[in-house]
């Protein structure tokens, strides 16, 4: 065994052992509590459809409200079903030890999505030492990093695009029935977690037929329709298969669910650079995702992301299209930098409403960090002699992000990159998740022995679900405002220009700022 053999090994054996020996460290956000229930609303839907509402299991979800009258019955509810499934078959009753699990199980397919990141790599640039470097870019995003941990819909979406494109790939290199199916099966998995994830096989698919269509010369249209049906057909009936809520009616529901996503209604603040934008009433402007993109990635990754489409490119006006398009690899290429493009573009010409950063459109990050590897192979292939030099800037960056995911543990939710350093409360959300109420929690508990606290918080109640028993039954929560709280805790959303530097407990500071404050009140 070589040792680029034995360096891959040991990154995959560490990471994995390291996911596993973390996954309890993270705090809980806004949306895991709904995430759960929605779970349990479908399998509760999936019993009345069944005629099984009388049996053992069906019961325990019987006070569930009705998936016909809950809010959130559009959004892709697979994962979720999965995860509720787990936590009843082994009979998980703890808050605590409920998402624990439900953070470990997300980690472990985010640790599957990088696996296939390293196939894609490996099989588009035949080069281990490429492959390796892309399977690290992967990982060592600090945002990411955290997010595969306890984001059940997006950080999984962004795995299961991943796996999609690995079998995308494997379908222009060999178009045999089983990587079609895979590709379907993993297609469906998106869109039954986000609906926007249909752009995935709708790409893949128009890609697939036209790179069919040049390389035979039209001399096999049957074959390629016959392709391009089973495709689609596949596609369909995963789809539904993974998706309750489109048992019955399913073209209608699908439609209704694209409907609701373009004209979600949020009545939420966001804030960026300085101004509160309220979203029912004043559009976020269009470079709100690009330019959340670019200071929340590792900056160095953004520069090979443009080298890498730079590239593209040039490599395309040095050839004629219909000449391209035979190469699988360009096919792909395209496929994947559409991808990367197209939900941006929906986004800011439907108007739709996102907030939060960009974590809405995570599943599009394997195609910018695809294009930083593109970027990183060609740059190296045209300045050959600096290929030391390019990979030492490489590692050293590696070795800056490893020190910042380490420093912020296990808050690397609120990083931002190298182009903003100041300020960030006032101009941005940074701990829009509420994570870090569960470490401030457990420190009020840790240093103040009370057997009753009452601590007010702005936002995130549902906090206390992490905590272990013995804290549970020593503090009560309640929304910021209310009396008769010895404490109160702010992650500054909906007042970042808050600053109270009385009866100040305790903080969670990052470049300086406050990220989190704990008032002591008595």
């Amino acid at each position: 065994m070589n040792k680029i053999l034995k360096l891959k090994y040991f990154l995959f054996f560490s990471y994995f052992i390291l996911g596993c020996s973390i996954y309890t460290h993270f705090g809980f956000s806004f949306d895991e509590q709904l995430e759960r229930e929605k779970g349990k609303i479908y399998i509760k839907y999936i019993c009345k459809l069944s005629k099984s509402e009388n049996t053992k299991f069906a019961l325990k979800y019987k006070d569930e409200i009705d998936l016909t009258t809950f809010h959130d019955r559009y959004q892709g509810p697979v994962f979720n079903i999965f995860l509720a499934i787990i936590e009843d078959v082994f009979n998980i009753v703890d808050t605590q030890e409920i998402f624990f699990m439900r953070h470990l199980i997300t980690f472990l397919v985010c640790f599957c999505g990088s696996f296939f990141f390293y196939l894609i790599i490996q099989n588009r640039f035949n080069n281990e030492i490429i492959s390796i470097i892309g399977w690290i870019v992967y990982v060592l995003s600090p945002r990411l990093f955290a997010e595969n941990f306890y984001s059940s819909k997006d950080a999984v979406l962004m795995s299961m695009t991943t796996i999609a494109f690995y079998f995308l790939l494997n379908i222009l290199s060999k178009p045999i029935i089983i990587h079609i199916l895979l590709f379907s099966l993993f297609s469906a998995l998106c869109i039954d977690i986000r609906i926007i994830g249909l752009i995935i096989p709708l790409v893949g698919i128009s890609c697939l037929f036209v790179f069919q269509i040049f390389l035979n010369k039209f001399q096999k249209i049957i074959k390629t329709l016959l392709l391009l049906l089973i495709s689609l057909s596949s596609l369909i009936v995963f789809t539904i298969i993974f998706w309750p809520l489109l048992w019955q009616k399913p073209f209608l529901h699908l439609y209704e669910a694209f409907t609701v996503m373009s004209k979600i209604f949020w009545n939420g603040e966001v804030l960026y650079f300085g101004k509160l934008y309220k979203q029912n009433n004043e559009s976020l402007p269009w470079h709100y995702l690009p330019v959340w993109i670019t200071i929340t990635t590792p900056f160095l990754y953004i520069i090979f992301f443009f080298i890498g489409v730079f590239f593209l490119l040039l490599n395309t006006l040095n050839q004629s299209l219909n000449k391209l398009v035979i190469y699988k690899e360009f096919s792909f290429d395209l496929s994947v930098l559409m991808i990367g493009i197209l939900p941006i573009l929906i986004v800011v010409f439907l108007n739709a409403i996102v907030y939060d950063g960009w974590r809405h459109v995570y599943f599009i990050y394997p195609s910018i960090l695809y294009f930083s590897i593109y970027g990183l192979h060609y740059l190296k292939k045209h300045f050959t002699k600096y290929s030391s030099v390019i990979y030492s800037i490489v590692i050293l960056n590696f070795f800056w992000i490893i020190y910042q995911i380490i420093h912020l543990h296990p808050l690397q939710n609120i990083y931002f990159n190298e182009l903003i350093q100041k300020d960030l409360k006032c101009r941005f959300e940074v701990d829009y998740w509420g994570l870090g109420y569960r470490k401030a929690i457990e420190h009020i508990l840790n240093n103040d022995q009370r057997k009753n606290i009452n601590i007010a918080i702005n936002g995130n109640i549902d906090a206390i679900m992490m905590l272990n028993k013995e804290m549970k039954n020593r503090v009560n929560v309640f929304y910021w405002g209310s009396e008769n709280c010895q404490y109160k805790i702010t992650n500054f959303r909906g007042h970042p220009a808050f600053v109270e530097d009385k009866n100040i407990y305790w903080n969670i500071t990052y470049k300086g700022d406050q990220v989190m404050t704990v008032y002591k009140l008595n």
